[in-house]
């Protein structure tokens, strides 16, 4: 039965286990949040998506798997993952609100199956976005321990610097990544605009915001897309002068589907459930000791196959390592 107290006590010893590293007992503590919400009618999308990259963010444990083909942990990590797809298969109405985590599980699950230039980069994304972007600098240090100057891993690891609060080391990257970007690319002005940006919300020099804003309009001169329009926006707000009202309006009539981008370090703790007459249904972590356990196919279908069904637009990227994935 889920109940406020319950849902609460959980939440705090989450945020506690999230803080320490302890990902043994934050995978745990957020499996059992998932459980108690799903017996709450009414779950906003915003609760849900940040708790379930919470528990996500927590079977990665120390990540070693990520960079040792043969570690145990992989395949453990891969039973958790296909677990979690079926709890979400079986609760009517999550799996589109965790459309976009389903993505990234993908990305990570293409990258462990095959190491190849255009997975390697999504990859490093994808930790980024589940919560993980302490994984996503060093899967990220790997591979620029290859390629030194490979501005798709700095754009990479400078928004990872960025979630981390590290934005000196965030602002480094981007400037480096924009030394050697190819002609037309727009990426590392947008990653220079965010940092700057957040360095603004930290220190509130003045310097900081129009320089956010310099680099936004820049990568939009660049290359007129959503990502480069978000940050523009993001950037215009965060100055908040009225007289750039018209222009916001313009831009989120040209890019419908701008938000009010927050950043946010890591991840926040869920806020805001109502609650209501609850329902009782099978745990999904009674799997654990299940006899079938050992039966179960990690994946029916390839990410390639996945990506294919469900993100068409998303193909051409996934097979050109010049066009990675790296939206915010």
């Amino acid at each position: 039965m889920g109940s406020t107290g319950t849902l609460s006590r959980l939440i705090e010893q989450s945020n506690q286990a999230f803080s320490g590293q302890d990902w043994q007992n934050g995978e745990k503590l957020n499996q059992a949040i998932l459980l108690e919400m799903r017996g709450v009618k009414k779950v906003s999308h915003k609760d849900l998506v940040e708790i379930a990259k919470r528990y996500l963010s927590s079977i990665f444990g120390q990540g070693l798997f990520l960079f040792e083909e043969n570690h145990p942990d992989r395949d453990e990590f891969e039973k958790k993952v296909q677990r979690f797809k079926m709890f979400i298969k079986s609760n009517q109405g999550w799996q589109s609100s965790l459309e976009g985590i389903e993505r990234d599980l993908h990305e990570v699950q293409l990258f462990l199956r095959v190491f190849r230039a255009d997975s390697r980069n999504k990859a490093a994304n994808s930790l980024r976005r589940l919560g993980r972007p302490d994984l996503s600098v060093k899967l990220c240090n790997y591979l620029l321990s290859q390629s030194k100057l490979n501005y798709y891993v700095l754009t990479s690891r400078s928004w990872a610097y960025g979630d981390l609060g590290q934005i000196d080391q965030a602002l480094e990257d981007a400037r480096l990544a924009l030394k050697y970007e190819p002609k037309g690319n727009n990426y590392p002005q947008i990653a220079l605009s965010r940092a700057y940006r957040q360095r603004f919300k930290r220190d509130g020099v003045l310097d900081d915001a129009e320089e956010a804003i310099k680099w936004a309009r820049a990568a939009l001169s660049t290359k007129r897309n959503f990502y480069a329009a978000s940050q523009l926006v993001a950037s215009l707000r965060t100055m908040g002068h009225s007289s750039w009202n018209i222009e916001i309006q313009k831009l989120e009539t040209e890019f419908p589907n701008i938000i009010r981008l927050a950043d946010k370090v890591a991840i926040e703790s869920a806020v805001g459930i109502v609650f209501d007459s609850p329902s009782v249904e099978e745990d999904f972590e009674e799997t654990d000791d299940g006899p079938d356990n050992d039966e179960i196919e990690i994946s029916e279908e390839l990410p390639e196959d996945y990506y294919e069904d469900y993100f068409p637009d998303q193909m051409e990227s996934l097979n050109n390592p010049r066009s990675p994935h790296l939206e915010p």
